[in-house]
């Protein structure tokens, strides 16, 4: 511990950015959108650091609310949950089946059965209380967990 808070105390400009553009590259490597932040807050302290010159606190503490900020900023424009896609089921098999027909390949039981899409047989639970034979040809309306949802096709 010793080591590292003489090392924090006289930290370079070029220590910073060394640290910086590593935290950056294991973003592109491993992407998962929480490393960018702090090497990009590394970055900006290295810069501040080379311009005007901190004192070990000042240089922590300005990194510290600069990821922070940036993490908070980052996370709310850069979200990958939020960005807009031409095919928003890709990797959503459930999503991409609504809509579509099958037909019961057994007889319901306590409003189950099973169905056949492409080359998968999905469980699915049948709209209403009545008993539904195999051969109906049933809709898919939704999900339930990894359960189709299907109504019987009039």
């Amino acid at each position: 511990m010793v080591i590292v808070l003489e090392w924090l105390k006289q930290m370079s400009p070029s220590e910073w950015a060394i640290i910086g553009l590593l935290l950056v590259v294991f973003e592109v490597v491993l992407p998962t959108s929480w490393l960018l932040w702090p090497g990009l807050a590394a970055l900006v302290v290295a810069l501040v650091h080379w311009l005007v010159p901190l004192g070990w606190t000042g240089q922590l503490l300005t990194f510290a609310i600069l990821t922070l900020l940036m993490l908070v900023i980052g996370r709310r424009f850069y979200n990958p949950a939020h960005i807009n896609s031409s095919q928003p089921d890709l990797n959503q098999q459930v999503g991409r089946h609504q809509g579509k027909q099958a037909t019961l390949i057994q007889d319901t039981d306590n409003g189950r059965s099973r169905i056949h899409l492409g080359d998968s047989e999905w469980q699915v639970e049948v709209s209403g209380d009545r008993q539904v034979p195999a051969g109906t040809h049933v809709e898919i309306t939704g999900q339930r967990s990894n359960i189709l949802l299907v109504k019987v096709k009039d």
